[in-house]
């Protein structure tokens, strides 16, 4: 095999490796720098195919051909090149020159297609017949070195700028530098070397196999290791806080003045070095095991997050933020809000010691069984209820519901309490004491609160109750035979909403062993997990089947039943319930 033959198939394999840059390069994660390298390796795929024609060409017009292409192709080339080594290094050209770049550039080029019709690129030429394949003797115009030296300005200008790089980045330890210096010197030895062998043939397409290869390490690399440029600028631009840069391999890549401050032993790693040779408790900040460290005085939060660049993570950015104000306001909120919680609970304590205890209040009247209980929403809540004698034979009962929740509707409650009740205690019949109360209750009222009440007087003897309702749930009446119902009645107007409002007493009569149970909304309108309420059916279905029961066990199986029925939802309401059963006795 001749050193023609040989050429030939390395011009082939030039073409099928440049091709294959061109398409793992476009596989890689978009940005400039690849989209250039994409660009060269594209080029370069068709000045190896001009070379390739070249090489076989068995007349002079299909050199001339492969010699135009290569050439056309491989001028902006070189400038394409040296556009990738400014990126790849980070380096910016103002816009104007290198458009007058790519005018020179277009210049060279287009001036190869006078190639056969003028001087300009070659003074003359001439083929010589060997091997069934020619060889082209030449004389260079000033075109061509103008080209060749546009050629070396873009090569020289590509290394001094790595070298200034570097430079300006001492502790980068140079990789930059050898990148680039290996990318230049690989194809422009393997050029050489080839010539020096075999001075007859133009190994040209075998540089450009090679630089594309040298094009592939160092996007792979900088997709793999490099952290992103933005995020470097960024850290070590920022004052507010501290940045450490690193990559996957734990690589350190640069950090802030801050960071230097709070970490003195970060002077001591050069870039690139291992960051965790820091310390045992820096390297559990950085792997995220620790979210933040204390000084003297000062408390900061660490958080690590990565820098990604399509689906290619690059490396991460250890940011240490003084939070100290923060936790001193934290901790201020939690013990304010550790202070409102034992408020609540003392204002509950104090809501629930005021309302009276069946037990004590009925503990020497045998003709009577009574129960009560209150449950709030909330720590305090906005229902009551009282039960008291008026004298030795009449007994008083009141349910109650304050409109909102929290404190406001305590207070509101503990208002309405005393007004209703020093009124009943005043012998004032029912639907008085309401109307009575309805015109206190309205004044200074400016947080427009309102009460739904339930009031009324029981004889003891007789059973005979006489009642008011201000627009309140209708309690439930119990007969000792086992049947249920409503003791419904017109409902006056909310008190509290609208002054001079009338109020209806009505009456009704218990007979021995008969149960009321009164109740608020919290009852009826318990709501399960779906969403369903209660009501009143589920309550008087609960209340007959437990008929027989005393008025505690009553008021505990309304109860175990609701909080069956409302299940893992959030209780929205209070629940009060007040029972009473005459005894006869």
């Amino acid at each position: 095999m001749c050193s023609h033959d040989i050429l030939v198939i390395l011009n082939y394999a030039s073409v099928l490796v440049t091709f294959a840059s061109a398409v793992i390069i476009s596989l890689q994660t978009s940005g400039k720098m690849q989209k250039l390298a994409m660009l060269v390796s594209i080029s370069l795929t068709v000045c190896c195919i001009g070379f390739l024609m070249k090489s076989e060409a068995k007349a002079v017009e299909t050199y001339i051909a492969g010699q135009k292409i290569a050439y056309f192709f491989v001028t902006h080339c070189m400038f394409l090149m040296l556009l990738f080594v400014l990126e790849y290094c980070r380096f910016s050209i103002p816009k104007f020159v290198e458009w007058i770049f790519h005018g020179l550039n277009f210049f060279v080029s287009f001036s190869v297609l006078t190639l056969d019709y003028h001087s300009f690129f070659y003074k003359s030429y001439y083929a010589i017949p060997m091997d069934g394949f020619i060889l082209v003797e030449k004389e260079y115009g000033i075109l061509h070195t103008f080209a060749v030296a546009l050629f070396g300005f873009y090569m020289i200008a590509g290394l001094v700028i790595a070298i200034i790089f570097s430079v300006k980045n001492i502790r980068k330890k140079s990789r930059y530098v050898w990148r680039i210096l290996i990318a230049y010197m690989l194809p422009c030895t393997v050029y050489v070397v080839t010539k020096l062998l075999d001075g007859n043939n133009d190994y040209l397409s075998i540089a450009g196999a090679a630089f594309s290869i040298m094009m592939i390490i160092m996007i792979y690399r900088n997709n793999l290791y490099d952290v992103d440029n933005i995020a470097v600028k960024f850290t070590i631009e920022s004052t507010e806080e501290a940045f450490v840069v690193f990559d996957d391999k734990y690589r350190f890549k640069g950090c802030n003045q801050k960071a230097y401050e709070l970490f003195p032993e970060l002077k001591k790693v050069d870039l690139d070095g291992d960051i965790r040779e820091i310390s045992s408790e820096f390297t559990g900040y950085i792997d995220g095991d620790t979210d933040e460290f204390r000084t003297e005085d000062r408390i900061y939060g660490i958080s690590v997050r990565s820098i990604v660049d399509g689906m290619i993570t690059h490396g991460k950015v250890l940011k240490i933020e003084d939070v100290t104000m923060q936790r001193h306001y934290t901790d201020l909120l939690k013990a304010s809000k550790d202070q409102y919680d034992k408020d609540m609970a003392m204002g509950k304590s104090i809501q629930l010691s005021v309302l009276p205890n069946p037990k004590d209040v009925f503990a020497q009247n045998l003709r009577i069984d009574a129960a009560a209980m209150m449950e709030t929403a909330r720590e305090v809540g906005g229902d009551f209820y009282d039960l008291f004698m008026l004298d030795k034979d009449r007994a008083a009962f009141l349910v109650a519901d304050v409109s909102g929740k929290g404190i406001p509707a305590a207070l509101f409650m503990m208002r309405a309490k005393t007004t209703i009740r020093s009124l009943t205690e005043e012998g004032l019949p029912v639907n008085e004491v309401f109307e009575q109360a309805n015109e206190r209750l309205c004044q200074e009222n400016d947080a427009h609160m309102f009460v739904t009440a339930w009031l009324c007087i029981a004889d003891l003897n007789t059973g005979h109750i006489t009642f008011a309702n201000a627009g309140h749930n209708p309690p439930a009446v119990v007969h000792q035979d086992g049947t249920c119902e409503l003791l419904k009645s017109r409902p006056g107007i909310v008190l509290a909403a609208m002054e001079g409002v009338p109020y209806r007493l009505q009456q009704y009569d218990l007979a021995p062993g008969d149960k009321l149970f009164l109740y608020t909304d919290g009852v009826t309108e318990a709501t399960s997990a779906s969403d369903e309420l209660y009501g009143e059916k589920r309550l008087l279905e609960v209340l007959q089947r437990n008929y027989e029961l005393s008025s505690e066990d009553t008021m505990k199986a309304v109860k175990t039943d609701i909080d069956k029925f409302v299940g893992e939802a959030e209780q929205f309401d209070d629940i009060t319930m007040v029972v009473f059963r005459m005894t006869g006795r």
